[in-house]
């Protein structure tokens, strides 16, 4: 889990990010660490305020040829749409 490089990454405390989600500044550090994970809500709740996915909390990466792909077919299907 990549909480610890966004948390860092945003001049965040474990104090602060807690006060900000609703938990201890020790769930943080057990999250941090490994030791613990949060479960689905609390991880979308970290990555909004984060300014991030939970794909990018978790470490999992989406090749920028995917993203470009997804652009591009959401593109072209509004355009579709559009002259319907």
């Amino acid at each position: 889990m990549r909480l610890k490089e966004y948390r860092v990454k945003n001049h965040l405390t474990t104090e602060k990010l807690g006060q900000m989600i609703g938990v201890t500044p020790s769930a943080i550090t057990n999250w941090e660490t490994g030791i613990r994970c949060p479960n689905l809500e609390t991880l979308c709740n970290l990555a909004r305020v984060l300014g991030c996915t939970p794909n990018d909390l978790l470490g999992f990466e989406t090749p920028e040829e995917s993203r470009t792909d997804i652009i591009a077919r959401r593109m072209a299907e509004a355009r579709e749409g559009s002259e319907a």
